[in-house]
């Protein structure tokens, strides 16, 4: 009786060692496996932010640009304009 008590406790003492490091072993490259797929996301979104921006402040000069051509343009015709107006006075 006290030799299969024996046995069964060497037993799970041998499971226990072998079972346990490998269980925080996995755990452990597990975390890490989870952290380094948060970080990547991290890094894509903090990307595409700065790929968002980088539009944002070109199309705004683009407008920006178009809007000033468009200004000196009109008022290149008004002075036309005026000096025609004027020439007939």
């Amino acid at each position: 009786m006290m030799k299969l008590r024996l046995k069964s406790s060497l037993a799970l003492l041998m499971l226990t060692i072998a079972v346990l490091p490998a269980t925080i072993v996995g755990g452990l490259l597990l975390k890490q496996q989870s952290d380094v797929e948060a970080n990547y996301r991290i890094d894509m979104l903090a990307r595409l932010s700065n790929t968002i921006e980088q539009e944002f402040d070109y199309r705004f000069s683009l407008l920006s640009t178009s809007l000033d051509v468009l200004s000196r343009d009109r008022l290149f015709v008004q002075a036309i304009d005026n000096f025609f107006s004027c020439g007939s006075c």
